[in-house]
């Protein structure tokens, strides 16, 4: 690379693009929304409910045939029904110490040799994509906190049907505050789709319950709905700012939501933290209002975040579906999963002992249900604390500004350029960036790549940036790309993955998790993630928004050229994209 480099351009010096209003969240009741016919939630509600008596007739035939005592088999059987009627009037089942202090510090010792190893260490989290590590996604002698049969029951008895794990992620969170996309007051993106999580958190480095950065929900919010647009060019669709709450007004709006379904007069916010034992969640994480509450005290927390979809509303596989699976329900899960709802049921069946094991923990209090043990909404002393929290938390481009060194001199060398550039992007890629959601939710499959990219590490961008060191050179405000042209650009080089592409060695060595899901199911998210940024570039609704959708396009654009290989037209698009990015990013 020359060592002769300009000045980078100011903020004056480009034309940024018309900026868009920001697209809002608005919860409704479910029979005020504009497309009822595009939530899963409300169709097929006749054979959602045929599962769910079979499911439950199974269980209890199970339950009454294992080797038990008759008053203990009533017992099991009757802490069974409970539960299922927890979940329906509460929307959410808790559950402090599914397994043993001894079982769970076997899983602790795996889990933090992960870390170590995979972790990504960014400034908002240490990020691992458990799709990758086998030996704890599929090993059922360590995975029951998270996977254990009876909870994989009680989300399959929510969704009305047999599930499969979409998305499976480890997170270590210090504390901090900061308002990042991470750990914003949202619902997940998936309003047409209805998603439930199992969230086991517990308190870092130990085995003990949350203690800070704890799990806070909003009851009640689950039995409403996120309201859709329609026209005339998307049809039925929302976006992620549709899912999140930071304004005051869409906060606002969220707690009267409540206090109409409620009829209540206060905000009801429950903060999961001080339980002895690590806590296992099942939740609604489509349609209930939570985050992690990130504040600069209380202690570090642990997290496995395992999602699952109804297998008839979102078929596919978590880990390359060519790879050698077993009966496991594990297995079942994280691989081409069944429709055939006895098969599931059977797969349900064959783990009877576990199930009614941990039924027998809850009967003897060796395991809590965290709603018999004093979950209690929040104070108005406390409520003050999380409300300023969840509005007024430093956002990305703050605490950018507060960490990134100053920009190298004018006569900096090369390597200083881009020691500069991988220092921003590590904190653009977490800034705020508004995908779009179909009604159909073609755009599932873009889940790997955006996870992939957005939780690169520091070596995995420094790589990025060293591809493109050559391109630092003379950077310009000519360089910014009108946000049409990017979208023309993202939008022409996702074409490019149609065609004959490398076996996918440079994008592994970048992206190791590419392996996990396959070639061919990597290919089809960065496909769908350019599609979905060259319609994002076009509802920008601020400089950071900006900034933050370039380095995501950047980087998808890179991810495709080391998929593509070779090709004139290719490189010649992400390098236009890298310069154009660089631009923005060292523009301050």
């Amino acid at each position: 690379m020359s060592e002769a480099v300009s000045v980078r351009p100011t903020w004056s010096e480009i034309t940024e693009p018309i900026y868009q209003a920001t697209m809002q969240p608005e919860l409704v009741p479910l029979t005020d929304l504009k497309a009822p016919e595009a939530y899963k939630r409300l169709s097929d509600l006749d054979d959602k409910a045929a599962f769910r008596a079979m499911l439950r007739q199974s269980l209890t035939r199970s339950l009454q045939e294992a080797e038990l005592s008759r008053p203990n088999r009533e017992e099991l059987t009757g802490q069974l029904d409970a539960l299922l009627r927890q979940l329906e009037s509460d929307g959410l089942v808790m559950l402090g110490g599914v397994v043993s202090e001894i079982q769970f510090r076997e899983f602790v010792a795996r889990y933090e040799k992960m870390m170590a190893v995979k972790g990504n260490n960014t400034f908002i989290h240490n990020f691992v994509d458990v799709r990758s590590e086998a030996r704890i996604l599929l090993d059922e002698t360590v995975n029951e906190s998270f996977c254990h049969p009876l909870l994989i029951a009680i989300v399959a008895y929510a969704v009305g049907g047999p599930v499969r794990m979409v998305d499976v992620r480890a997170k270590d969170a210090e504390p901090i505050s900061v308002l990042a996309q991470d750990n914003m007051l949202h619902i997940d993106n998936t309003p047409f789709n209805d998603e439930y999580k199992i969230l086991l958190t517990w308190e870092k480095g130990t085995t003990r319950g949350p203690n800070g950065q704890n799990f806070t929900y909003l009851p009640g919010t689950h039995r409403l709905a996120r309201q859709c647009e329609v026209d005339d060019r998307r049809g039925v669709w929302s976006s992620e700012n549709c899912s999140i709450f930071t304004t005051a007004d869409s906060l606002e709006k969220l707690l009267q939501a409540q206090s109409d379904l409620l009829e209540i007069d206060e905000p009801a916010v429950i903060e999961v933290a001080g339980f002895p034992l690590p806590v296992s969640t099942v939740f609604p994480a489509g349609s209930l209002a939570h985050h992690r509450f990130r504040t600069a005290t209380g202690q570090s927390r642990s997290c496995v975040i395992a999602a699952f979809h109804r297998v008839a509303d979102n078929p596919g596989s978590l880990r390359d579906p060519g790879e050698p699976t077993t009966s496991t329900l594990s297995s079942l899960l994280a691989h081409e999963s069944t429709r055939q709802q006895q098969e599931f049921i059977s797969a349900l069946a064959r783990d009877v002992d576990r199930i009614s094991e941990l039924l027998s923990r809850i009967c003897e209090g060796e395991t809590a249900k965290l709603h018999e043990h004093g979950l209690e909404t929040m104070s108005a002393t406390r409520l003050d604390v999380w409300r300023a929290s969840v509005l007024d938390a430093p956002p990305v481009r703050d605490i950018r500004a507060a960490r990134v060194s100053s920009f190298p001199l004018p006569n900096a060398s090369g390597p200083e350029l881009c020691r500069a550039l991988v220092e921003r992007l590590m904190f653009d890629k977490h800034g705020p960036i508004d995908l779009i959601l179909y009604a159909d939710n073609h755009e599932e499959v873009r889940k790997w790549a955006r996870n992939s990219l957005r939780e690169t590490s520091e070596e995995g961008v420094a790589a990025v940036v060293a591809c493109y060191s050559d391109e630092m050179s003379g950077l310009s405000a000519r360089d910014v790309l009108q946000a049409s042209a990017l979208s023309d650009s993202m939008s022409e080089i996702s074409g490019y993955l149609d065609g004959p592409h490398r076996s996918g060695e440079e994008l592994v060595a970048l992206q190791p998790t590419a392996h996990d899901v396959g070639l061919l199911t990597a290919t089809a998210s960065l496909r769908q993630l350019a599609i979905d940024l060259a319609e994002a570039i076009l509802r920008v609704d601020s400089r950071d928004s900006f900034r933050s959708t370039s380095a995501f396009a950047m980087l998808t654009s890179d991810a495709i050229r080391r998929l593509v290989g070779p090709s004139n037209r290719v490189d010649t698009l992400s390098v236009e994209i890298f310069r154009h990015y660089a631009c923005l990013a060292l523009a301050d």
